[in-house]
């Protein structure tokens, strides 16, 4: 191949992007999902599963879409306690949305459990009003 003109042989200087990879050596989606586990009470955990029930959606695509209602509407998230517990639901959100939970997670200093577990128990109380 020593024959082929300069031109061909020639490389490009500009590197080609590398992908993302994670500790396995494996590509990184770059539409992964961010599961973020929202610690709730036995009587929240109840209005998940009616309400998800009610709209033909698992209680994970309902929490993440609480969530990911909450942060198009331009609203402010009253606080709210915020207690560790052994009931959760599960919000898998995408990149956009995990970015804006980081923003608040900062404006409001605290953890990015913490902020999605506060727009997701306004949007919920907003939910069971909407039903009741």
């Amino acid at each position: 191949m020593s024959n082929l003109s300069p031109l061909v042989n020639r490389v490009k200087d500009v590197k080609p992007k590398a992908p993302s990879i994670n500790s396995k050596g494996r590509k990184v989606r770059s539409d992964k999902k961010h599961d973020i586990r929202i610690p709730v009470n036995e009587n929240e955990k109840w209005w998940v599963r009616l309400l998800a029930g009610e709209s033909v959606l698992s209680m994970t695509q309902f929490t993440t879409l609480l969530v990911e209602k909450g942060l198009t509407r331009n609203i402010e998230f009253p606080e709210c306690s915020y207690v560790d517990s052994e009931n959760i639901v599960h919000a898998k959100v995408d990149q956009m949305t995990y970015k804006e939970l980081v923003r608040l997670q900062a404006d409001w200093d605290c953890s990015i459990r913490k902020a999605a577990h506060r727009v997701f128990k306004y949007m919920l109380i907003l939910e069971m009003n909407h039903e009741g």
